[in-house]
């Protein structure tokens, strides 16, 4: 047990002083335990303020835990208080029970390591949102042997789908008629909607993004706007309407947004701004037409797109000075067409050509895995390290060494598959 004292405010007031009896440093625990603490306090004052919470190993709260604050613990005692771990999305790892106290003499913190054994994270599915006609689509929820466990039809066409697996919500959007609908995962229940300005010929809705807090959708007149789980508005962009978003990234202080000219659809962009506020922070010219966009952890963004004769390029961005270069890459690209992209994880990136499935490793190789399919969508499945893949109505599974070791025929064409775990 560790001890510090803070914001002192009466010099003549002695320090209080922690003693922790129980639970003993790095021992275990499991998701919704409830943990036994006993532990006694000594202050001048018979009562002071308690408060007992989780920290990781950053000395972060952990989000979502439960928090206990007394105003009025007993002090010259031993106490047992009962704290549970009520987080389902805690990860297996050591943890800081944190207890604080405050009194006249100011806050006495105290930190006790504890190890607590997480969920295991289980694949369970998968969601295939597929196009039954121009203005009708489907939405299947399929578990692991392809066996239905939900189906819903929607009106409208696709500008995008996403799951949110905290939160236990998939969104689907329309793009020319259908609005942005978030439902329940297991239930497929509405939660909530944005309604579409319906068009024949421009699009409302441009994409569907979700990332760890929010889900982002971009809208044709320029603004992305980023959602809250139950669906409050949260970010909004300060966009002048001269281009459309396409997809969206987010790279530290940033929200990094690819989008196309209005006026002209060769003429492509990439635009920054502060997620705190929305304001512009910077918008350059793009060479290439960006496919994918991948944040890397030195706040950079690895643009994998096309170039002017159809064929695979890449470019690196800085988000803060909106510069474009040219990265470090000692392999060539081959001559072909880019049409999807899966991260797998900060180096790696597999990559759908019109040729087959490739493996890009960022500054060292790039490596074909198969050329059994040419992929419209690409998934990567970290638990079973195998690589999900569509071309139009076929759905085919490989193992990271491009072994074919699943292929099933969808009833329809796929517009997105979504992959589902219990965390």
């Amino acid at each position: 047990m560790s001890l510090l004292s803070d914001c002192k405010k009466d010099i003549d007031t002695p320090i209080s002083q922690i003693t922790i009896y129980k639970p003993i440093a790095n021992t275990s625990f499991e998701v919704f335990d409830t943990l036994d603490i006993l532990l006694m306090v000594e202050s001048s004052q018979s009562e002071v303020g308690l408060r007992v919470s989780l920290l990781n190993q950053d000395y972060t709260p952990v989000s979502n835990s439960n928090t206990f604050v007394m105003s009025n613990f007993k002090t010259g005692v031993e106490a047992s208080l009962n704290f549970i771990f009520d987080n389902y999305y805690l990860e297996s790892d050591y943890y800081y029970l944190y207890i604080k106290v405050s009194d006249a003499s100011g806050d006495v913190k105290a930190y006790r390591s504890i190890f607590i054994e997480g969920i295991p994270r289980e694949f369970k599915g998968l969601f295939v949102v597929s196009k039954i006609h121009a203005n009708l689509t489907r939405l299947e929820k399929l578990d692991t042997e392809f066996t239905t466990q939900g189906i819903l039809d929607l009106f409208g066409n696709h500008a995008g789908s996403a799951v949110n697996l905290r939160h236990k919500l998939v969104s689907v959007a329309g793009k020319n008629s259908g609005n942005l609908l978030s439902l329940d995962s297991d239930s497929l229940e509405l939660q909530w909607e944005v309604p579409i300005i319906p068009n024949p010929v421009q699009p409302y809705f441009t994409f569907l993004k979700q990332t760890e807090k929010y889900l982002f959708t971009g809208f044709y007149n320029g603004d992305v706007h980023g959602y809250d789980p139950s669906g409050s508005v949260v970010f909004s962009n300060q966009a002048n309407g001269q281009t459309f978003p396409s997809m969206i990234c987010l790279a530290g202080n940033f929200l990094v947004v690819a989008s196309t000219s209005r006026s002209n659809l060769q003429e492509h962009w990439l635009e920054t701004y502060f997620i705190s506020s929305g304001a512009s922070n910077s918008k350059i010219k793009l060479q290439i037409k960006p496919v994918e966009l991948k944040a890397l952890d030195d706040g950079s963004v690895l643009v994998f797109g096309n170039d002017e004769n159809g064929n695979l390029a890449t470019r690196l961005f800085n988000p803060k000075t909106g510069l474009v270069y040219m990265p470090y890459q000692p392999f060539a690209l081959p001559e072909k067409l880019l049409v999807c992209a899966a991260e797998i994880n900060e180096s790696l990136t597999l990559l759908g050509l019109e040729s087959g499935i490739y493996l890009y490793n960022y500054q060292s190789d790039l490596s074909l895995v198969t050329n059994v399919i040419s992929p419209q969508i690409l998934r990567w499945e970290d638990l079973s390290k195998t690589i999900w893949s569509v071309d139009g109505e076929e759905i085919m599974v490989f193992s990271s060494n491009g072994e074919n070791l699943l292929q099933q025929t969808y009833d329809f064409p796929i517009y997105n598959l979504l992959l589902d775990y219990n965390k």
